[in-house]
């Protein structure tokens, strides 16, 4: 079986003080290998927003992929998958599809159970919260100059 990681950050900023690209890349191949994936292909985003998958080509690469089968999608968090509740389902839509799990290291969610599928759908929707709150509070900051 494939092993994909995806890894995004939303600005350089954020790679070099949040988790770095570089950090989330250890992260999916260690817990590839400790599933017994062997082979890892790493996908990357970097300096793209979450909200909207259409604009991040890597993430489309990995669409492509899952549609293929026969693999294990690996990110950091599922917010580096995608900030958008509506995506995100699509996501997990195709993923149950061709039956394809995902599994993240910070929010420790494993789509391959039960409870992993509960699970994704609450943390989707606190994922979209923060992206808005984060939005409004940009706005607001961007007005009070």
């Amino acid at each position: 079986m494939k092993a994909i990681g995806y890894g995004r950050v939303s600005t350089s900023k954020q790679a070099a003080i949040g988790t770095s690209l570089d950090e989330q890349e250890n992260i999916c191949r260690q817990m590839a290998q400790a599933d017994g994936n062997t082979e890892f292909l790493w996908l990357v985003d970097s300096g793209l927003s979450g909200k909207d998958s259409a604009n991040r080509p890597e993430y489309q690469k990995l669409i492509e992929f899952i549609k293929h089968g026969n693999c294990k999608v690996y990110a950091y968090s599922m917010s580096r998958l995608g900030r958008n509740l509506r995506n995100l389902m699509d996501l997990w839509d195709i993923c149950d599809k061709y039956d394809v799990s995902l599994r993240t290291y910070s929010d420790q969610v494993d789509t391959s159970g039960p409870m992993g599928k509960f699970i994704r759908i609450t943390l989707a929707a606190v994922w979209q919260l923060q992206r808005e709150m984060i939005g409004e509070d940009t706005r607001d900051k961007l007005q009070s100059r």
